[in-house]
């Protein structure tokens, strides 16, 4: 029998996982020994988040968190995926026993609350001699996942990449559907973030003054894009993301033996040893419009009405050039991010209490 008190503090740092415009996608359920963990669809809505696949993942990075927090308090986690199949929002479920022995990624537990988005430029160099190595050794660890984290450093690559994984960004500015959701999870104020204890603080967009003016007080209003439709503004919105993509030491991919809910899940564990890993060597991450490629999986298998004509085109020939740049693999392309040297983001994220029912 394991104490309140522990659970409810493995839980506590645990929820310190990404997020798809931190949503937080999830609910607990905790009786004696073991952690049910839900999805809440409803969490996030958006286009970009296809059959939940950025909510598994962020999944993923939660239950890898735990195990490492379990771990750093004397516990090891047995987890089962998607164990009841007339309820697939139970993604999980976490048996903790008592155990002398560490898991095996438990070095990166100080590195739970250190891990942070970074929108700011980065250090257009190559990463360094031993970041490098301590990087692809890391790699021989994800072998157990059936994931694999492409990198590249090569400048030309990453400006393709850069190019074709910008067009997500363009499609908050031209779709309706997309603008909308993104908003409604913009927080204006520290004030107004606590009081929604989730979504995305403007401050963490590291936007200059002026341009957080025109954020919040046009291009947040759908009536005036649709004006500035007229100067293109969605193509320009799209530039200025590449160029900051751009500015990298280098960008990476990560792909999956198949587009299995289950996939999705290992992915968001092994996004997230990765991250702590590279925060361990001081580096910086971002993860780079991976809903992107989410919508171009859906466009290869199903006829959508929510996309113009003219964003089918563009969307389907930017993610058709990110599978030619990896000579069309037969693996999925689940993640996409950058990394590099930086200054510290100007904010971070909060992450609400987490919703738990005890039993």
């Amino acid at each position: 029998m394991i104490d309140k008190k522990t659970i409810e503090e493995i839980i506590n740092i645990a929820v310190n996982a990404p997020s798809g415009n931190n949503s937080q996608p999830w609910r607990f359920e905790v009786s004696e020994n073991k952690i049910s963990i839900f999805n809440l669809p409803n969490s996030d809505k958006f286009l970009f988040n296809y059959q939940q696949r950025g909510s598994f993942i962020a999944h993923g990075a939660l239950i890898e968190n735990i195990l490492i927090v379990a771990s750093e308090k004397g516990y090891k986690g047995n987890v089962e995926i998607f164990p009841n199949k007339e309820d697939r929002n139970l993604v999980s479920v976490i048996y903790l026993q008592e155990s002398s022995a560490k898991y095996k990624h438990n070095n990166l537990y100080p590195y739970i609350l250190k891990r942070t988005t970074n929108r700011k430029p980065f250090e257009k160099v190559i990463l360094k001699d031993n970041d490098r190595k301590e990087i692809y050794k890391f790699f021989e660890y994800l072998d157990d996942f059936g994931i694999k984290i492409i990198l590249t450093e090569d400048k030309n690559t990453i400006s393709e990449l850069s190019r074709s994984l910008s067009m997500a960004d363009r499609l908050i500015f031209e779709n309706f559907d997309i603008h909308k959701a993104f908003f409604a999870k913009v927080s204006w104020t520290r004030k107004e973030e606590a009081e929604k204890g989730e979504g995305l603080y403007v401050g963490t967009k590291e936007l200059s003054p002026v341009m957080k003016f025109l954020f919040k007080n046009f291009f947040s209003n759908w009536n005036f894009l649709k004006i500035l439709s007229k100067i293109k503004i969605s193509q320009k919105a799209g530039k200025q993301r590449e160029r900051l993509y751009n500015n990298c030491s280098a960008i990476g991919l990560v792909f999956a033996d198949s587009d299995l809910p289950e996939d999705f899940i290992f992915t968001g564990r092994v996004l997230q040893l990765f991250w702590l890993k590279v925060t361990s060597l001081g580096l910086s991450f971002q993860p780079v419009s991976a809903g992107l490629l989410y919508i171009g999986q859906r466009l290869k298998k199903e006829n959508v009405s929510e996309f113009s004509k003219d964003q089918v085109d563009f969307i389907n020939k930017a993610y058709q050039n990110i599978l030619n740049i990896f000579n069309n693999p037969k693996e999925i392309p689940t993640f996409s991010f950058r990394i590099g040297y930086s200054e510290p983001p100007g904010a971070s994220s909060i992450k609400r209490a987490p919703r738990i029912l005890w039993k």
